[in-house]
């Protein structure tokens, strides 16, 4: 735990005051690899992760709660809507400029990334092999796998195809 100091600042446990962290992070922040990164697009990320997060919490545990605790469901289509929706999303970047660079950061980096489930898809992955489930790991990874690439080729479809029709249309 933190110990107060004569000037006012808060010793951590290295020894080093939060006003010196604070005085690192910041120096860190303007390190020149971050200079090229505006701050409005970090709070866009931010934002979208945010949200993303949210959202795989809420649908990830509905569909646990629907499916049961037996198996990794709502991890599984958490994945699988997310591949779906990295594919509309880049795929219709790709071909219009509806997309702000700023929306489509928000979008996949910042929604996408918090809502996407990887850590959890392996820690349940392992599980299931450590409990001896050989058959359902199987499913659950070769499953997530084959159907995230599926979902994915038909987000980047259904991208193509709506911006033909709004193109025709």
């Amino acid at each position: 735990m933190g110990r107060g100091s004569a000037n006012g600042t808060v010793k951590m446990g290295s020894g080093r005051s939060v006003s010196s962290s604070l005085l690192l992070l910041i120096s860190l922040l303007h390190h020149p690899c971050c200079l090229y990164l505006p701050t409005m697009l970090w709070l866009f990320v931010a934002l979208g992760g945010l949200v993303g997060s949210l959202a795989r919490y809420f649908l990830g545990t509905a569909v646990q709660g629907w499916v049961g605790a037996g198996f990794p469901a709502g991890t599984m289509v958490v994945n699988i809507s997310a591949s779906f929706l990295i594919g509309i999303i880049m795929q219709y970047s790709v071909e219009s400029s509806a997309l702000s660079p700023e929306i489509r950061i928000l979008l996949t980096t910042g929604f996408c990334g918090g809502y996407s489930t990887f850590s959890s898809f392996s820690w349940e992955s392992v599980r299931l092999l450590q409990d001896g489930e050989w058959g359902r790991a199987a499913f659950y990874v070769g499953g997530s796998l084959f159907v995230s690439l599926a979902a994915t080729f038909l987000g980047i479809a259904a991208a193509h195809r709506f911006i033909t029709l709004r193109r025709t249309g």
